[in-house]
Protein backbone atom coordinates (compact mmCIF):
# COMPACT_ATOMS: atom_id res chain seq x y z
CA UNK A 1 0.00 0.00 0.00
CA UNK A 2 1.11 3.34 -0.83
CA UNK A 3 0.78 6.15 1.94
CA UNK A 4 0.05 9.84 1.03
CA UNK A 5 0.84 12.52 3.26
CA UNK A 6 -1.03 15.23 0.55
CA UNK A 7 -4.53 15.72 -1.39
CA UNK A 8 -4.59 13.65 -4.67
CA UNK A 9 -6.31 15.50 -7.89
CA UNK A 10 -8.60 12.56 -9.24
CA UNK A 11 -8.65 13.75 -12.84
CA UNK A 12 -12.12 13.58 -14.28
CA UNK A 13 -14.49 16.11 -15.63
CA UNK A 14 -17.33 14.86 -13.10
CA UNK A 15 -20.23 16.29 -11.16
CA UNK A 16 -19.83 14.85 -7.97
CA UNK A 17 -23.29 13.95 -6.01
CA UNK A 18 -21.66 12.27 -3.09
CA UNK A 19 -18.57 10.60 -1.46
CA UNK A 20 -18.07 7.99 1.17
CA UNK A 21 -14.93 6.71 2.55
CA UNK A 22 -14.16 3.73 4.64
CA UNK A 23 -11.31 2.33 6.37
CA UNK A 24 -9.70 2.00 3.36
CA UNK A 25 -11.45 2.40 -0.04
CA UNK A 26 -13.15 5.70 -0.94
CA UNK A 27 -16.77 5.51 -2.78
CA UNK A 28 -17.90 8.51 -5.21
CA UNK A 29 -20.56 9.04 -6.96
CA UNK A 30 -21.01 10.97 -10.10
CA UNK A 31 -22.40 12.47 -13.24
CA UNK A 32 -20.99 13.85 -16.36
CA UNK A 33 -23.75 14.74 -18.78
CA UNK A 34 -25.99 12.09 -18.89
CA UNK A 35 -24.40 9.50 -17.30
CA UNK A 36 -24.76 8.87 -13.69
CA UNK A 37 -22.63 6.41 -11.71
CA UNK A 38 -20.36 5.39 -8.52
CA UNK A 39 -17.01 4.31 -9.00
CA UNK A 40 -14.84 2.97 -5.70
CA UNK A 41 -11.04 2.56 -5.20
CA UNK A 42 -8.75 1.59 -2.39
CA UNK A 43 -8.73 -1.72 -0.62
CA UNK A 44 -11.11 -5.06 -2.08
CA UNK A 45 -10.67 -7.63 -0.13
CA UNK A 46 -14.04 -8.39 1.01
CA UNK A 47 -15.67 -6.88 -2.49
CA UNK A 48 -16.52 -3.42 -0.79
CA UNK A 49 -15.66 -1.94 -4.00
CA UNK A 50 -18.60 -3.16 -5.48
CA UNK A 51 -16.58 -5.58 -7.49
CA UNK A 52 -15.38 -9.24 -7.28
CA UNK A 53 -12.94 -9.46 -4.23
CA UNK A 54 -9.31 -9.43 -5.29
CA UNK A 55 -6.27 -6.95 -5.61
CA UNK A 56 -6.61 -3.29 -4.59
CA UNK A 57 -7.98 -0.73 -6.94
CA UNK A 58 -5.50 2.86 -7.07
CA UNK A 59 -7.65 4.33 -10.03
CA UNK A 60 -11.79 3.99 -9.60
CA UNK A 61 -13.23 1.59 -10.89
CA UNK A 62 -17.05 1.39 -11.91
CA UNK A 63 -19.38 0.05 -9.33
CA UNK A 64 -22.39 0.93 -10.89
CA UNK A 65 -24.86 2.91 -12.75
CA UNK A 66 -26.44 3.62 -9.44
CA UNK A 67 -26.68 7.20 -9.23
CA UNK A 68 -25.96 7.66 -5.34
CA UNK A 69 -27.28 10.68 -3.54
CA UNK A 70 -25.63 9.49 -0.20
CA UNK A 71 -22.94 6.70 0.20
CA UNK A 72 -20.62 5.64 3.63
CA UNK A 73 -18.00 3.43 4.19
CA UNK A 74 -17.15 0.83 6.94
CA UNK A 75 -14.00 -1.26 7.71
CA UNK A 76 -15.05 -3.83 5.29
CA UNK A 77 -18.65 -3.00 3.60
CA UNK A 78 -20.58 -0.09 1.80
CA UNK A 79 -24.19 1.54 1.73
CA UNK A 80 -25.46 4.03 -0.81
CA UNK A 81 -28.86 5.42 -0.91
CA UNK A 82 -29.92 6.10 -4.71
CA UNK A 83 -32.76 9.15 -3.78
CA UNK A 84 -33.16 11.69 -1.47
CA UNK A 85 -36.56 10.53 -0.55
CA UNK A 86 -37.27 8.48 1.62
CA UNK A 87 -35.89 4.86 0.03
CA UNK A 88 -34.37 1.36 -0.02
CA UNK A 89 -30.46 1.27 1.04
CA UNK A 90 -28.31 -0.86 -0.87
CA UNK A 91 -25.28 -2.65 1.06
CA UNK A 92 -22.25 -4.38 -0.40
CA UNK A 93 -18.96 -6.32 0.99
CA UNK A 94 -18.44 -7.74 3.98
CA UNK A 95 -20.75 -9.38 5.72
CA UNK A 96 -19.66 -11.78 8.54
CA UNK A 97 -21.59 -9.97 11.52
CA UNK A 98 -24.60 -8.96 9.29
CA UNK A 99 -23.84 -5.57 8.74
CA UNK A 100 -25.52 -5.48 5.60
CA UNK A 101 -29.10 -5.87 6.77
CA UNK A 102 -29.75 -8.50 4.93
CA UNK A 103 -31.16 -11.02 7.15
CA UNK A 104 -27.94 -12.86 6.68
CA UNK A 105 -24.06 -13.06 7.39
CA UNK A 106 -23.03 -13.62 3.46
CA UNK A 107 -20.54 -11.46 1.64
CA UNK A 108 -21.66 -9.95 -1.22
CA UNK A 109 -19.75 -7.99 -3.75
CA UNK A 110 -23.28 -7.42 -5.46
CA UNK A 111 -25.67 -4.62 -4.23
CA UNK A 112 -28.05 -6.30 -1.95
CA UNK A 113 -30.97 -4.21 -0.07
CA UNK A 114 -31.20 -3.92 3.48
CA UNK A 115 -34.40 -5.35 4.87
CA UNK A 116 -35.58 -1.62 5.96
CA UNK A 117 -37.83 0.47 4.03
CA UNK A 118 -37.84 4.79 3.88
CA UNK A 119 -34.65 5.23 4.78
CA UNK A 120 -33.95 9.04 5.22
CA UNK A 121 -30.26 8.85 6.37
CA UNK A 122 -28.05 6.50 7.37
CA UNK A 123 -24.39 5.70 8.81
CA UNK A 124 -21.70 3.03 8.69
CA UNK A 125 -19.67 1.95 11.69
CA UNK A 126 -16.51 -0.55 10.78
CA UNK A 127 -18.86 -3.46 10.93
CA UNK A 128 -22.24 -2.10 11.57
CA UNK A 129 -25.08 0.41 10.03
CA UNK A 130 -27.76 2.34 11.12
CA UNK A 131 -30.30 4.02 9.33
CA UNK A 132 -32.97 6.86 10.53
CA UNK A 133 -37.04 5.77 8.83
CA UNK A 134 -39.21 8.15 7.63
CA UNK A 135 -41.23 7.53 10.67
CA UNK A 136 -38.45 9.00 12.95
CA UNK A 137 -37.16 5.38 14.01
CA UNK A 138 -33.87 4.08 14.44
CA UNK A 139 -32.61 0.74 13.37
CA UNK A 140 -29.23 -0.79 13.45
CA UNK A 141 -27.90 -3.76 12.91
CA UNK A 142 -24.31 -5.97 12.35
CA UNK A 143 -21.55 -5.96 15.16
CA UNK A 144 -23.17 -5.75 18.48
CA UNK A 145 -20.11 -7.08 20.59
CA UNK A 146 -19.76 -3.59 22.00
CA UNK A 147 -23.24 -3.15 22.03
CA UNK A 148 -23.12 -0.59 19.27
CA UNK A 149 -26.79 -1.64 18.03
CA UNK A 150 -27.89 -0.69 21.62
CA UNK A 151 -30.69 -3.36 21.75
CA UNK A 152 -29.70 -4.43 25.47
CA UNK A 153 -29.38 -7.79 24.13
CA UNK A 154 -26.10 -10.53 24.34
CA UNK A 155 -25.92 -11.33 20.58
CA UNK A 156 -22.50 -10.79 19.04
CA UNK A 157 -23.79 -9.81 15.37
CA UNK A 158 -27.32 -8.40 14.38
CA UNK A 159 -28.61 -9.49 10.91
CA UNK A 160 -31.59 -7.93 10.96
CA UNK A 161 -32.77 -4.44 11.24
CA UNK A 162 -33.15 -3.89 15.00
CA UNK A 163 -34.69 -1.06 17.14
CA UNK A 164 -32.29 -0.13 19.61
CA UNK A 165 -33.73 -0.10 23.60
CA UNK A 166 -36.30 2.43 23.98
CA UNK A 167 -34.23 6.17 24.33
CA UNK A 168 -34.84 8.04 27.40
Amino acid sequence: RTWRDAPEYIDGDWYLLAVGTGAEHTCISYMTGFYRGTHCFGANDYGQLGVPPGDDQLTPVKVSLLPAQSIDGGKRHTCAKDTPLPGPLYCWGHNARGQLGTGAVLSAYEFRRALVQGVTRFSVGDEHTCAILEDQTLRCWGDNRAGQIGNNAPEAAVAQPAAPHRLG
